[in-house]
């Protein structure tokens, strides 16, 4: 499962956001990988990704529970792949793109950079299913919106060291690899007004 926490500055947003994931799914750090406007990390099997943004807004993808691996018999089309089509299309295009896709159940989040207005595009195996708008606030990204998250362990150890100024956000929430699963890479993006600030960690060698 893949997890993103908002923390809002004075002098902008910080985001942090662990990709969990099998250990043996192979993948490249952030770079330009696509000869398109799109930065972000890259899964090598499918070409797709978990987190891009452009210099306009910021998109990432959220399971939803309980939706793990490939959807046999529906879309091709891996999860990772649709957030790269996504991204590549223009505002006017994007909700007709979801509407065509069968697969597995998700959530994707659209950040726009000048009006912090959020955006998340719920869909599932018979295509996009709503399209929620509202104010970013802090909190953890689920797949129903943006949450204090108090009640769940690994969001509140986020939110607390966010708060507190801890020196390595990347260790927090951080999961341990386990039996082959765990987080693989984290991104942090801390947005201004006229700038982006991007740093990385992988945390597992393949």
């Amino acid at each position: 499962m893949c997890v993103a926490y908002f923390k809002i500055e004075d002098c902008g947003l910080d985001i942090l956001f662990h990709r969990d994931e099998f250990a043996r799914r192979s993948f490249k750090g952030v770079g330009n990988h696509w000869n398109e406007n799109l930065e972000g990390p890259i899964d090598i099997p499918s070409g797709g990704s978990w987190i891009l943004w452009t210099d306009r807004s910021v998109f990432f993808l959220v399971n939803a529970p309980g939706t793990f691996g490939p959807a046999r018999g529906l879309s091709n089309m891996s999860r990772g792949q649709l957030l790269k089509g996504f991204a590549s299309l223009q505002d006017s295009e994007r909700q007709t793109y979801l509407k065509d896709y069968r697969g597995r159940s998700g959530r994707i989040y659209e950040l726009g950079f000048e009006n912090s207005v959020l955006k998340i595009y719920s869909f599932s195996e018979s295509g996009l299913t709503d399209v929620q708008e509202s104010e970013l606030r802090e909190g953890v990204a689920t797949p129903h919106g943006v949450y204090p998250g108090i009640e769940h362990l690994r969001a509140k150890q986020v939110m607390q060291g966010f708060r507190n100024g801890v020196e390595d956000v990347f260790s927090l929430g951080k999961l341990e690899i386990s039996e082959g699963y765990g987080t693989l890479h984290s991104v942090r993006l801390r947005i201004a007004k006229n700038s982006i600030l991007m740093e990385e960690r992988s945390w597992a060698s393949l």
